[in-house]
């Protein structure tokens, strides 16, 4: 973990309300793991005060480079979509825990809903990087909220529309019920979104019996486990975890859903 200064060297809009930013990153700063995410202090003005968390959607590491996706949502987020090319942010990066990667033997199955694509994005390019054969499946709302992603090399992308005006129609769960899970041995199911699509991934692995993670979504004042702001309930001795801190990637049967 690190505070330093980053140079902003792209942004563009991938869908309407998110936009991706590719920051500068330091050479002798270890690579982010997909999973692990970074706080930006988006200017020194004293507002807006807090730092704003940011899940890490890829990493270059020849071009040491690192990149975010972000939604629009209120004034720093608004405020970083007006920064132009150059510009220079404070960031503190990595922190947090990241994913497990899958056995060899293993059918990765990611899921990424809204805002929740960044992680998932990441593990997939790592996973198809690495030899893997990903399949990861995108939802949203309607086509304008969907990203037009690049291909995988080795694996596969599914979009999926609430009203069918991309891909399948129906949510992402829809879509992997929908599967024949005779043709997916071994999976291990990966998830990153709103929390009514991480739970309904979390009964998904319960009925088909395989592993699952989960990249929680919460609110963050200090981002490195100092003011429980972010602590979720959890099953086992310790009642409550840090997204920050623990997290923010869990097995999702340590979750306490309800």
């Amino acid at each position: 973990m690190k505070n330093f200064g980053s140079s902003i060297l792209n942004q563009k809009e991938i869908a309407i309300g998110y936009r991706e930013m590719t920051i500068s990153w330091p050479q002798s700063l270890e690579a982010p793991l997909p999973g692990q995410f970074l706080t930006v202090k988006v200017t020194e003005n004293p507002a807006p005060l807090l730092r704003r968390p940011f899940a890490l959607s890829g990493f270059d590491r020849e071009k040491n480079t690192a990149s975010l996706i972000y939604q629009l949502r209120g004034p720093a987020t608004r405020l970083m979509a007006t920064l132009e090319i150059n510009s220079s942010i404070e960031v503190l990066s990595p922190l947090g825990n990241n994913f497990t990667l899958p056995e060899k033997d293993e059918t990765p199955l990611l899921v990424a809903g809204g805002i929740g694509l960044g992680p998932v994005l990441y593990l997939a390019r790592e996973l198809d990087k690495n030899g893997f054969s990903p399949r990861l499946v995108v939802g949203g709302r309607t086509e304008s909220f969907l990203p037009d992603l690049s291909n995988l090399k080795n694996g596969s992308i599914h979009y999926c529309s609430d009203d069918g005006s991309a891909g399948f129609r129906g949510t992402a769960v829809d879509y992997l019920k929908s599967l024949d899970w005779k043709e997916l041995p071994s999976a291990r199911l990966y998830s990153c979104g709103p929390q009514g699509m991480l739970n309904a991934c979390h009964n998904l692995a319960l009925e088909k019996n395989i592993p699952s993670e989960v990249s929680m979504e919460q609110m963050m004042a200090c981002g490195v486990g100092a003011c429980m702001g972010c602590a979720i309930e959890v099953i086992g001795p310790e009642q409550y975890a840090r997204v920050c801190k623990e997290g923010p990637v869990f097995d999702s049967r340590r979750i306490k859903w309800t």
